[in-house]
């Protein structure tokens, strides 16, 4: 019977549904049984059991998993079922539109038409119509979901597909996972993955030795952990050792050292754990009876060879030769050494005899044992079995390394400052342990870095070194060798030392290894002469303000001391607040110490910093030498007598403070003793006033002369300035030259211009300077009248010269275009403010010349009062033999008004000599002018006798102090030549230090051989010539001293001696002859310079034995005047100019037999010292000649 579409339509989707849940159910159970038997199987073949309990358990696992799924999944798929209205009710909740017409449809379809009893057949026929029109407008495919079933499909594919693949992969492996699977009760065990061998494992082992073992997986990889098992000879099973064995480069390894027992031996890991033991068999092998060795340090040492036990010590470097015997025979012995820092294990094989009992290792073998490391060494010895094993040792080997030389450079400091003339001193330490072969410095201008590196040596040891017999590393170590160097650099050999460039020095210091030891690298920046003084100026400037800052801490200070006295005097009791304010007093008196003379950065520290820059620029400052010397001097007093002193009564008067206050809390019967107290702070407060008083005379000497320094500082900036702008001019000049003021061009006009303003502001600028110099000098007039004079004699030179107005007219003359006209005034300034600040430079010896001017017209002033009152005293001896009394009293009454008008004169010329510093004198004549008042009160009362009598005390005290006049101005006289002699030398010096560093460098060339010509390279050639021009500079410079001194001829002479042999020395270097001939002119200009050095000093004065020792000392003290110490100066030089023209000439009186050109000018040099050898007895001539005509200038014990 054929059925209704909407029959077959809705049967349709029931085999659908039929289908998919088949699919379904079957593919969840093959899943679910697929999966664990393939996880049950991985496991089993990665774990690899072998208990036949765990294989049950993994089969049931299985069995149980697919019987769950049959149940779960396959028989309950296999019996569902779905009628077709089921389905079509399915149909119909799955699309709501369709409603129940699709059930019922179905359920009319399946009846018959002729049954009445179901209602209407139309009714039935339009309902199953519909049904099947709504059929065919729904998607019944959307009514069965499938995704489930091919999930569970795919899912299903893909384990098996992974089961065919690792079959595939691995059909062994797979067959027997499935067979153990299946037959878990059969014996089919999974193949090893390990099987472990050791690598040529040894079978006799020497006693002492190492062993080693090393293993290895001949199937694959190794397990990640193998244990080894030693089973020792003599020892039960149950004493088994064992060990885990480290992995190294895809082997097994294990150490076992010193072995001394046979064992046996085996390892296991991994799934291989049947390895049979093995057997090592330990032997004694042949031992060392004897060993000698021998050290032979590096020939460099030049020290002997010796022995050595058999624990060494030796220097880097050190050859070692060993021998020694065996108390069996040896196929081979090999030196092992082992390095504690390089870990490098190095073997020297030795020479064994042919009996093969003793073995050696020579110094001369083709590879000898030379130490380089500290370590162990030991003997490996060869049996004739060819067993290898440790026949002596292992000794202790330590090698001392020989260190390269330690420099330090202590001068010059970091980023030093210098002028191309300047002296640099070069201080340093050299410390090697060995021996110091040279020693250089290493210096590199600035300006020219292509260039390389220059050097001078300071220093050259013994090459080589002279055998030491007893030389080995005691000796060394107890010794070694350092070298001090304390040299000076003179920059001004260098060409071309131009402000603005620098120099970096190193000291290089080499040894006979050689190594070379290296100090730290120093600049030396190259100044301008102006750039110097203003750094003077402001370290001065800076001196200044920490002294005014110590003041100021130490006038504190004493307000906190004084309050405490007064405390204590009024009040009588200590308490707390009196113990910390006298601690805090403490505090900062140490403040106070702390600024003055601390090494870093205290006060003496900055002015010897000053000194040290002072000397080693040459710069010539005698006043600021003077003024930074007394300084240093004062402050070393204030350090070393009152600080002192103040610390110790502070800390005794702060123990009598805790003592009385500690006594007053503990209510004891023993009453403070507060009058030590007392004592104690009084003497504080009494050292105090005495630093304040000194530091406050400090503060106002070194503030005025600031002041004067000021002044020049300033007029240098402008005399630089003007000859800036003169330059300026000049080029100008050239640009203008020939035109007329209106045919310039605009530019030109406004250029002329321009430089007219700068030349009349650089005046307006000098008129200010001159305001305040004259302001100053207003206000010394009084105070200070020799620096009131001082600066009226420069403002009289400034309004002699007409500075200002000579500046004013070269800018007018400039703004007119007479350009030529204009330079030159510019010069005449240029050359007026020179002489200016000479005149301010010199501010010592202007005033020391002032005072003696000063001096001369005061003891004519007293000789004139002496004759004036002497006038007085024969008219008062005349008027005092009137009879009659009344004409006496008027005689004495007109007489007294004189009187009194000589005290006055008296009292003026006392306080002018007070103001240049002559107080004795001063105070004489203030006695006498006071004596000149008695009389006059005599005389003006009638009382004749009185008054004559104290006009001729006044007379007596008149004449003595024109003695101390005269003391006095000797006294000025002698200062100002020592203030003159302190110049000369400090320039001499300068000279002295110059020279010293020309013949060093002269020495430091080297001498060709005999009849040989010196073969020079063209840096070597250039260095001469520097080094030449160098010479006949200071030549120069010498020869111009020479013609400055005329205050004595005998130094002139001196100088100009000196001069010569510069001159000479400077010839021969532009020969480029460095010889001999040329260092000794060198010498002789040295010796020459030292000669009018110790001329130039001050000898103590010696005492006679033979003096009555009741004679006073009024004699002595007497100042010698200022022409017996030239004289007495001058002939020290003579003698010792003699001396050296002694010395030259027997030098040259053997070396004039024969001829050549070494004969020739031995010849000329004697006609000079000949010629030299008058002027010096010229000289002593005249200085007779002056002795006899005044014997009254040269006291008695003139020394002869």
């Amino acid at each position: 019977m054929i059925s209704h579409p909407v029959q077959r339509r809705v049967q349709e989707v029931n085999r659908r549904v039929r289908r998919a849940t088949l699919i379904y159910v079957v593919a969840t159970s093959l899943l679910c049984v697929l999966s664990v038997a393939l996880l049950v199987g991985l496991t089993d073949f990665l774990l690899r059991f072998e208990d036949p309990g765990i294989r049950l358990i993994n089969s049931g696992l299985v069995l149980a998993v697919a019987i769950w799924s049959f149940y779960r999944f396959l028989w309950p798929g296999w019996w569902y079922r779905l009628s077709d209205l089921q389905v079509a009710q399915w149909i119909e909740q799955r699309f709501p539109q369709v409603q129940d017409r699709l059930s019922s449809g179905l359920a009319f379809v399946s009846q018959s038409e002729q049954d009445e009893a179901l209602g209407s057949v139309d009714l039935r026929r339009a309902v199953v119509a519909q049904a099947t029109e709504d059929l065919k407008s729904l998607d019944l495919e959307r009514c069965v979901d499938a995704s489930r079933s091919r999930r569970a499909a795919v899912m299903a594919g893909l384990v098996c597909l992974l089961v065919v693949i690792l079959a595939l992969i691995d059909p062994a492996s797979s067959r027997l996972a499935a067979r153990r699977l299946a037959q878990p009760w059969q014996s089919a065990p999974w193949p090893r993955r390990n099987e472990l061998v050791f690598i040529d494992p040894p079978e006799r082992l020497a006693v002492g030795a190492d062993f080693e073992a090393v293993l290895v997986d001949l199937r694959g990889d190794l397990p990640e952990t193998v244990q080894i098992q030693y089973w020792l000879e003599d020892t039960t099973e149950a004493e088994i050792q064992t060990n885990s064995m480290q992995s190294l480069n895809d082997r097994m390894v294990h150490r076992r050292e010193n072995v001394q027992r046979s064992f046996r031996y085996r390892a296991s890991g991994g799934d291989d754990t049947t390895m049979e033991w093995r057997q090592l068999q330990v032997v004694q092998t042949p031992q060392v009876d004897q060993l000698r060795l021998r050290l032979f340090p590096p020939d460099y040492t030049a020290w002997p060879d010796e022995p050595s036990g058999e624990n060494v010590v030796a220097l880097q470097g050190t050859t070692i030769a060993l021998s020694g015997r065996l108390d069996r025979p040896v196929a081979a012995v090999d030196l092992r050494v082992m390095g504690h820092e390089t870990q490098e294990d190095r073997t020297y094989r030795t020479r064994v005899s042919q009996d093969g009992m003793t073995f050696a290792l020579p110094a001369d073998h083709s590879q000898p044992w030379v130490v380089e490391d500290s370590g162990r060494y030991w003997l490996e010895v060869t049996d004739l079995q060819g067993l290898r094993g440790i026949g002596g040792g292992p000794w202790n080997l330590r090698v001392v390394p020989d260190a390269p030389p330690v420099v330090t450079l202590e001068k010059p400091g970091t980023n030093t400052f210098v002028t191309a003339s300047a002296v640099v001193p070069i201080k340093a330490t050299v410390k090697d342990d060995l021996a110091i072969q040279a020693i250089a410095v290493r210096w590199q201008r600035g300006d020219q870095p292509d260039v390389e590196p220059q050097t001078f040596p300071l220093y050259q040891g013994p090459d080589p070194l002279p055998v030491s017999p007893g030389g080995n590393l005691l000796t060394a170590s107890e010794l070694g060798d350092t070298q001090s160097i304390d040299t000076a650099w003179d920059l001004s050999s260098i060409a071309d030392l131009a402000p603005g460039t620098w120099i970096e020095l190193q000291m290089v210091a080499t040894d006979y290894k050689p190594q070379v030891g290296f100090s730290s690298i120093r600049r030396l920046a190259i100044i301008s002469d102006e750039e110097l003084e203003e750094r003077l100026a402001a370290r001065q400037a800076y001196l200044l303000g920490q002294l005014r800052e110590v003041l100021r801490m130490q006038q504190d200070t004493r307000a906190r001391v004084q309050s405490l006295e007064i405390e204590f005097e009024e009040i009588g009791t200590v308490d707390h607040q009196d113990v910390d304010q006298l601690q805090s007093a403490e505090l900062n008196q140490r403040q106070v110490g702390r600024k003055l003379d601390d090494p870093a950065d205290g006060v003496a520290a900055q002015v010897t910093a000053v000194l040290d820059e002072l000397e080693t620029n040459r710069v010539d400052h005698p006043e600021t030498m003077r003024r930074m010397t007394e300084l240093l001097s004062i402050i070393d007093r204030i350090t070393q007598q009152h600080l002192p002193e103040i610390q110790r009564q502070m800390l005794h008067g702060l123990r009598l403070a805790r003592t009385a206050v500690r006594s007053e809390t503990a209510d004891e019967e023993t009453p403070p003793d507060i009058d030590s107290l007392r004592q104690s702070v009084a003497a504080v407060g009494d050292q105090q006033d005495q630093v304040i008083e000194i530091l406050e005379a400090l503060l106002g000497d070194l503030s005025q002369w600031d002041n004067y320094r000021r002044f020049a500082r300033e007029i240098s900036r402008i005399r630089r300035e003007q000859q800036t702008l003169t330059d300026q001019t000049d080029q100008l000049r050239l640009d203008t030259l020939g035109q007329r003021p209106e045919d310039l061009l605009p530019q030109q006009k406004a250029a002329l211009r321009r430089q007219a303003q700068r030349q009349t502001e650089l005046a307006r600028r000098l008129d200010k300077m001159f305001s305040r110099m004259e302001e100053m000098r207003s206000e010394l007039a009084e105070t200070e009248p020799l620096a009131a004079e001082m600066l009226a004699d420069a403002l009289h030179l400034a309004r002699q010269a007409a500075i200002s107005g000579q500046m004013h007219q070269s800018g007018r003359q400039i703004e007119a275009n007479q350009v030529g006209q204009a330079v030159d005034t510019q010069r005449r300034v240029e050359s007026d403010l020179s002489e200016l600040i000479d005149v301010l430079a010199n501010r010592r010896e202007q005033e020391l010349d002032r005072r003696l001017q000063g001096l001369d017209q005061a003891d004519d002033e007293i000789d004139g009062l002496r004759q004036d009152l002497g006038s007085l005293l024969a008219q008062l001896d005349q008027a005092q033999q009137i009879a009659d009394p009344e004409a006496r009293h008027r005689e004495l009454q007109r007489l007294a008004p004189q009187a009194e008008s000589l005290a006055e004169q008296t009292e003026r010329l006392g306080r002018r000599l007070q103001r240049l510093q002559a107080e004795p004198t001063a105070r004489l004549l203030n006695h006498a002018a006071s004596e000149m008042r008695r009389s006059a009160e005599a005389g003006d009362q009638g009382l004749a006798a009185e008054s004559l009598q104290q006009a001729q005390q006044a007379d007596q005290t008149l004449q003595a102090a024109e003695q101390q006049l005269q003391a006095d101005r000797q006294q000025a006289a002698q200062d100002l030549f020592q203030e003159m002699m302190d110049r000369l030398e400090q320039q001499i010096k300068a000279l002295v230090s110059r020279q010293e560093g020309l013949l060093q460098r002269t020495i430091q060339i080297p001498s060709p051989p005999d009849d040989q010509e010196l073969d020079l390279t063209d840096a070597e050639r250039a260095s001469i010539r520097d080094l030449a021009g160098a010479q006949q500079k200071l030549s120069d410079e010498t020869a111009g001293l020479a013609a400055a001194t005329v205050q004595s001829r005998v130094f002139a002479e001196g100088l100009r001696g000196a001069a010569t042999e510069m001159q000479y020395a400077a010839q021969s270097l532009l020969r480029e002859d460095a010889s001999e001939v040329t260092q000794r002119h060198q010498r002789q200009a040295m010796t020459r310079l030292l000669a009018l050095v110790q001329a130039l000093q001050q000898e103590p004065p010696t005492t006679d034995a033979t003096a009555d020792p009741d004679q006073t000392d009024d004699d002595e003290s007497e100042p010698m005047s200022e022409d017996l110490l030239q004289r007495l100066a001058e002939l020290k030089l003579l003698r010792l100019l003699q001396i050296e023209v002694n010395r030259q000439t027997a030098e040259l009186a053997e070396s004039i037999d024969g001829q050549g050109p070494e004969v020739e000018a031995a010849l000329r040099r004697l006609e000079e010292l000949a010629i030299e050898q008058g002027r010096l007895a010229d000289f002593v001539l005249e200085m007779s000649q002056e002795l006899f005509q005044r014997p009254s200038d040269f006291p008695e014990g003139t020394p002869e």
